[in-house]
């Protein structure tokens, strides 16, 4: 089982997606407020204390809906994005690249593959977790392509008054 867990690409999937849990479960508590156990439908003429205050809080979770899934959306609608940040960071690390470039390459290629701008729009059907394979995928590969430039010394090359942050990043 050790050898499963020291191999570089599950070790980096497992890093990058455990990387992902904090925003799974800021994303899932509005939920519990957004949805209160109460079905207004099923209660009696005359409910309880319990009931009631459970009645009160789905209609105040019905009239402020949109406010209340405003986390949802930005961390589970986004866990796709999360994700290839995540491995492609953890990817690049175990082969001693710049974490930040890994991350750079990895994100760009993760919203040319899943994403694609269409009349000026990002679509977004994909970066949840219906693009999770696709941000594993494209989190492993990119930094692969990035080892085998760097590797090769594949650059883009500069004049030497370029600053040095620029042409790192290049």
């Amino acid at each position: 089982m050790a050898k499963v867990g020291n191999q570089r690409y599950l070790g980096a999937v497992r890093d990058g997606l455990i990387s992902i849990i904090p925003f799974t479960i800021l994303g899932s508590a509005p939920l519990i407020l957004r949805y209160p156990p109460v079905d207004p439908t099923k209660v009696g003429a005359d409910p309880g204390v319990l009931i009631r205050m459970l009645l009160a809080w789905k209609a105040w979770a019905d009239a402020n809906g949109a406010a209340i899934m405003v986390p949802f959306q930005m961390t589970m609608v986004l866990s796709g994005l999360f994700a290839v940040i995540g491995i492609s960071y953890n990817m690049a690390k175990t082969y001693k690249l710049d974490p930040l470039s890994g991350v750079g390459m990895g994100l760009m290629s993760y919203l040319v593959a899943s994403a694609p701008a269409a009349n000026g729009a990002l679509p977004m059907a994909y970066l949840d977790v219906k693009g999770l394979f696709t941000a594993i995928v494209v989190g492993l590969l990119s930094i692969e392509i990035l080892r085998f430039m760097e590797e090769r010394d594949i650059k883009i090359k500069m004049p030497a008054g370029v600053p040095p942050a620029v042409m790192s990043s290049l």
